[in-house]
């Protein structure tokens, strides 16, 4: 072979080497991408969580359709939520907070001006009444307690020693009358004999009574 067939053969394009490719630019690439991705997705979270959007408990609107609520499974009141507590949110009216308490279950009453909560506070369920007619909310529980002192339909009844009655008490049903709802209830009497049925309760007037 001669030289000139040799450089010939040399200088060939298609016996050279292949072009070598970087992927290392790609991948750096991908690795922000991926980084930036999680930062908003992280961020976006984070925003919800803030507002409440992952602690909502129960929506709910009133019968006649005027007033939508939404409860939250914490306190909504400072910077962050809290699980201290629970937040109402009365669609453009505001909050109430309730401290110290978690969510169980709500009701509206057939009229669309009570909204009856169950609330838990150290193992024990609390009724609360928001009064939509007179823009105020009522700690039922102390009203009932205050109902049963003295009342011929609940005979024998015993009192730990903060005065408080040892009976208890759950939400039915709202009647048809308005402001009146059906709970069911039983204690432990004096005698020690075991009592149970049903009783009406009146958010007007707050008298108590056995059916």
């Amino acid at each position: 072979m001669s030289r000139t067939q040799s450089n010939t053969q040399k200088s060939d394009p298609m016996a050279a080497d292949p072009p070598r490719v970087s992927y290392g630019g790609r991948r750096r690439d991908a690795v922000v991408f991926m980084a930036l991705a999680c930062a908003a997705a992280a961020l976006c979270l984070l925003l919800l969580w803030s507002r409440g959007c992952l602690s909502v408990a129960q929506r709910s609107t009133s019968p006649d359709g005027g007033t939508r609520i939404i409860a939250y499974d914490r306190d909504l009141s400072g910077a962050f939520p809290s699980s201290e507590g629970i937040t109402i949110r009365v669609i453009g009216d505001g909050d109430h907070h309730y401290g110290g308490v978690s969510f169980e279950n709500s009701w509206w009453s057939p009229d669309s001006r009570y909204f009856l909560l169950s609330l838990v506070r150290e193992g024990e369920p609390e009724l609360y009444l928001e009064d939509y007619a007179k823009n105020g909310v009522i700690a039922l529980s102390g009203r009932i307690d205050s109902a049963l002192w003295k009342n011929s339909d609940f005979p024998d009844l015993v009192y730990d020693g903060s005065g408080d009655p040892e009976i208890e008490f759950r939400f039915e049903q709202w009647e048809e009358q308005n402001g009146v709802f059906r709970m069911r209830y039983w204690y432990t009497d004096a005698r020690g004999r075991e009592r149970a049925g049903l009783c009406r309760f009146n958010c007007e007037d707050g008298t108590l009574w056995t059916l």
